[in-house]
């Protein structure tokens, strides 16, 4: 038999691809090509994680021999903090978790007031396992919840449902005080609402963006505080710039059509504001509701025949067939205002809009206060953008035959030549 050469591992992804990568390169290096060749295949047809591992084991000296030769070399003294992650732990079974925190523990001389923590996810964590690593000295689980919501789940591609991270977070919280999911988003209101009504129950933080209406939608009170563990960002429409913008652009137009969703709280209250402003401006909204995306190309026609121009919300229904509205404003020649930058890139005339790169960099700015520990959600009041942009587009201008006014594209955040495809 081969004598093993030495694999360091620690602080390495534990993507097992990455090891098998980490592994081979070691056997190239010490003349073993052809072990290397054999390891690699024998990996890439086994059956599970921990089979894959075990292979590993038999051809280099890993994580645990590596774990002992760094105590022997006084490499592990005054240790602080220890973490088992950049991977999923919990998927390498208990034995060989045992086995590492055991070394961990005697080489490493883990005190009680050490704070040592392990990632998990709800599909290979166990009631047992969260006894055992409790036992063993793990005394903070880093849980991996993307969300509590099955139809996000689905689309992550997740191999968890809702309610098996419900009962890991249930499991965990038997044995351990300091368990972290530690945030969760929610985008756009549906999200934010069914992700913090789920996380409340446990005091997870939950930070949304995109929604239009904190306090419609009950994730914030009317003075702008939290309602919970809850807080973010809004893409509350600037209304009232808005209507400024289409009476320069269009001075003879009386009647602006706008298309929601009726189950949306977040349209409702937009409409709301465009019909309490839309008078001062000498306009008239008229709206039409749809309930799902096959009721919009008819309610589309129908809202053509009677406006001069179409106004679009953040309504994610309607954002998504966006195309279709376009496609049928542009043949009867009525101009179609977007609500952010993007929505003018695709064909939209303009818009006194939002930039929702900004807008992420605001939530993000938010998260980061929240996973450093610097305030708690309950803490922060929800945001927005602090000002809208204009945002135009020449080639529909041109198409419809429109001249843009000087004074908006003069001042315009950003002016596109062309419909992006």
């Amino acid at each position: 038999m081969y004598e093993k050469p030495k694999c360091p591992l620690i602080g390495q992804n534990g993507n097992i691809f990455n090891l098998m990568g980490i592994a081979s390169r070691t056997l190239k290096r010490n003349g073993m090509s052809n072990e290397s060749k054999e390891m690699c295949s024998r990996i890439t047809s086994s059956g599970s994680y921990d089979e894959a591992l075990s292979i590993i084991d038999e051809y280099v000296e890993s994580l645990v021999m590596d774990i002992r030769r760094a105590s022997r070399e006084g490499k592990l003294g005054a240790i602080e903090t220890v973490y088992l992650g950049g991977g999923t732990p919990s998927y390498i079974g208990m034995r060989r978790l045992s086995m590492l925190l055991y070394a961990l523990s005697m080489s490493m001389h883990l005190e009680p007031e050490v704070e040592c923590t392990m990632e998990a996810n709800p599909e290979s964590l166990t009631a047992p396992m969260v006894r055992d690593i409790w036992a063993l000295g793990v005394n903070r689980l880093s849980l991996g919840v993307q969300s509590f919501d099955d139809e996000v789940l689905r689309i992550l591609g997740r191999a968890h449902d809702a309610e098996a991270a419900r009962a890991a977070v249930r499991a965990a919280q038997e044995r351990f005080e300091n368990v972290s999911v530690d945030l969760m988003c929610g985008i756009a209101t549906p999200m934010a609402q069914a992700e913090y009504g789920v996380a409340k129950k446990s005091d997870i933080p939950v930070i949304f963006t995109a929604v239009t209406d904190p306090v419609a939608a009950e994730l914030a009170n009317a003075d702008g505080t939290p309602v919970g563990e809850i807080t973010g960002t809004s893409d509350k429409l600037p209304v009232e710039a808005q209507l400024k913008m289409i009476r320069q652009i269009l001075p003879e137009a009386k009647n602006i059509g706008i298309m929601y969703t009726t189950s949306e709280v977040n349209s409702e209250s937009a409409i709301a504001e465009y019909k309490e402003l839309a008078p001062q401006y000498g306009f008239e909204i008229v709206d039409t509701g749809i309930s799902s995306s096959a009721d919009i190309a008819l309610a589309a026609d129908t809202l053509i025949s009677k406006v001069d121009c179409i106004t679009n919300l953040t309504d994610n229904t309607v954002v998504a067939s966006l195309p279709v509205i376009l496609d049928k404003a542009a043949a009867k020649n009525i101009p179609v205002f977007g609500s952010e930058i993007e929505q003018v890139k695709i064909g939209c005339l303009a818009a006194m809009g939002l930039d929702y790169i900004e807008l992420g960099k605001q939530t993000g700015k938010m998260a980061a206060q929240v996973l450093r520990g610097e305030k708690k959600a309950s803490e922060m009041n929800y945001e927005t953008i602090k000002e809208a942009a204009f945002y135009g587009n020449t080639q529909v201008a041109g198409n419809l035959g429109i001249t843009l006014p000087e004074d908006l594209t003069e001042n315009a955040a950003e002016l596109f030549t062309e419909i992006a495809q």
